[in-house]
């Protein structure tokens, strides 16, 4: 979120930069990472993880979450270091809509944090 102190307004983002964050996903379902606000009906928004740390936020070698966009939306693979686009639900897809990010862990017993884009242009 954006904040305009100046003229005491607020506004959202269509981009959520968490690259400087270390945000919490689980490893058996699926968790709330961050949000966005769609700004253009007609794109598909996108995701790029920059970085994946273990469950005590350290560096590791994890290279793989599952993301969605919308608690009901597409699951999709998503690998370390590239933008993918995310599939969201046709209601979802109207100019204006906060679209939630979700993130769940590659393998069931691994926990993790991550941090990166989520663009719901």
């Amino acid at each position: 979120m954006i904040l305009a102190m100046a003229i005491g307004i607020t506004c959202f983002a269509a981009e959520s930069n968490f690259s400087d964050e270390k945000i919490f996903v689980d490893s058996n379902q699926y968790t709330y990472i961050t949000s966005a606000v769609k700004d253009n009906a007609n794109s598909t928004p996108e995701v790029k993880i920059t970085a994946i740390y273990d469950a005590n936020k350290n560096d590791s070698d994890y290279r793989q979450i599952y993301v969605r966009g919308t608690s009901i939306g597409t699951s999709i693979l998503v690998s370390k270091g590239s933008w993918v686009e995310v599939p969201i639900p046709s209601g979802a897809n109207r100019v204006g809509n906060n679209i939630l990010l979700y993130g769940k862990g590659h393998k069931p017993s691994l926990d993790c944090y991550v941090s990166g884009y989520w663009n719901a242009h």
